[in-house]
């Protein structure tokens, strides 16, 4: 018993670690991307409105339901000769106009409109998720760059203390350095609590639980070439759902407007009736007869037309059509601007991280070369490996700046909501085979 107990011991730690090992997830910006648009909650709550459509849509352009009248009559509290009326009758209304294939027209493009508020729903998700990676990924390096100014300056601090025990350096530059030396360690801290803030809104985006691990690695090297300052604008408009929201919304419009003017004429009622007599006849008597018949009611469109309605999709039309050309305009000169912005951070940082650091390393190396010459001491080397520290953080940032740059431009160009879409469907495959 003993030996089972610890076979059983074991494998609950081994079930335990392995839990432990699949509780860290890895992802780079692309990766995320897909993943939030498979898991995110938001997301799938919102495409439950287009789920809301194809059921609209599925039961639109039907006949009301018919009616059945039943009506009986006597002269009981009257003359209480016998006499009586029972009628059964059958009514059903009919449209004078296509109403309902144009009902359903509408719904048809209602159904269009909530997949493309969907969709922007994607991009906008997309655009969260991969600067939330890109801002960790920066938090990152740039808690290396503090770690590493810290180290160098508790070797000044160091040298400045035994200089200072010798009286060959002062004492405030010893107070100097260990209060540069707190300054480093706020900057880690603030570093690190960045870090754990763009991590929790990343669990969010991905509707990931707050204990989950994560592990984000993202590529903020400069692109060898440069990328091209040539974008199709009606290619970029045919993706961006926004625009495709305007456009819709104005065929929506149009829809409602053919529908209002298919509602200007109510529906006609057709009867089939069945009624069953009894009444005096003289000289006969009390006697019976049956009669059945048939019905026509229609609408006298004297007063009403439904030209509120029609007035009122008339104006939506030219109001979504100009929301639609201001809309287009404004994309135009977004992605124009966003261009411009990231060939000019690319430039930058290109210029910051290998011409600027390459003057700074080759300063570095000469003091280096002077200092074991004896020719410069060892504060103005540290100096010097500060300044370059500096230079490289200041790299950092103009890196940072391209990639949030380039995103931008994803975003503005639309190019990301598509991605994990074929993973979507898959899931959603595994969803039908298993309810």
């Amino acid at each position: 018993m003993y030996f089972y107990l610890n076979i059983s011991f074991i494998f609950v730690f081994l079930m335990h670690s392995l839990h432990g090992v699949e509780s860290f997830i890895r992802v780079d910006p692309d990766s995320a991307v897909t993943r939030a648009l498979v898991s995110n909650k938001h997301l799938r709550a919102a495409e439950l409105e287009i789920k809301r459509a194809r059921v609209q849509l599925h039961w639109e352009g039907r006949l009301n339901n018919p009616e059945l009248e039943i009506s009986s009559s006597s002269d009981a509290l009257g003359n209480g000769e016998g006499e009586s009326v029972f009628e059964v009758a059958f009514a059903q209304q009919f449209p004078l106009t296509s109403k309902l294939r144009k009902a359903r027209n509408s719904r048809q493009v209602q159904l269009g409109l909530a997949e493309a508020e969907v969709n922007d729903q994607r991009r906008d998700l997309a655009n969260k998720v991969r600067t939330a990676c890109i801002m960790i990924a920066t938090a990152q390096q740039k808690k290396e760059l503090y770690t590493k100014q810290s180290k160098l300056n508790e070797e000044v601090v160091d040298f400045l203390d035994s200089a200072a025990e010798r009286a060959e350096a002062s004492v405030l530059d010893s107070t100097k350095a260990r209060l540069d030396a707190r300054v480093f360690k706020q900057k880690i801290n603030a570093a690190s609590s960045e870090i754990e803030r763009w991590l929790g809104k990343l669990r969010d985006l991905l509707s990931l639980p707050s204990e989950s691990g994560l592990i984000v690695s993202a590529d903020l090297q400069l692109p060898a070439e440069s990328p091209s300052r040539k974008i199709d604008i009606k290619s970029a408009l045919s993706r961006r759902p926004d625009y495709q929201v305007a456009l819709i919304r104005t065929n929506l419009a149009r829809a409602e407007l053919s529908l209002a003017k298919a509602n200007s004429l109510e529906d006609f009622a057709v009867k089939i009736f069945a009624e069953r007599e009894r009444k005096i006849d003289a000289p006969e008597g009390l006697g019976s007869n049956s009669m059945i018949g048939l019905s026509l009611s229609f609408p006298l469109p004297l007063r009403k037309r439904n030209e509120s309605a029609i007035e009122s999709a008339n104006i939506n039309i030219s109001k979504h059509h100009i929301e639609a050309d201001s809309l287009a305009l404004n994309i135009e000169n977004n992605i124009k601007v966003a261009l411009n912005a990231r060939q000019a951070s690319l430039e930058a940082a290109r210029e910051s991280s290998s011409v600027i650091l390459e003057i700074a390393e080759k300063n570095l190396k000469g003091y280096r070369e002077a200092y074991s010459a004896g020719q410069v001491s060892f504060v103005q080397l540290q100096l010097a490996q500060e300044q370059k520290l500096d230079l490289e953080q200041s790299s950092l940032e103009l890196v940072h700046e391209y990639h949030i740059a380039d995103a931008s431009v994803k975003y503005i160009t639309a190019t990301d909501i598509f991605s994990g879409i074929s993973e979507r469907r898959k899931t959603f495959k595994l969803k039908k085979k298993n309810p």
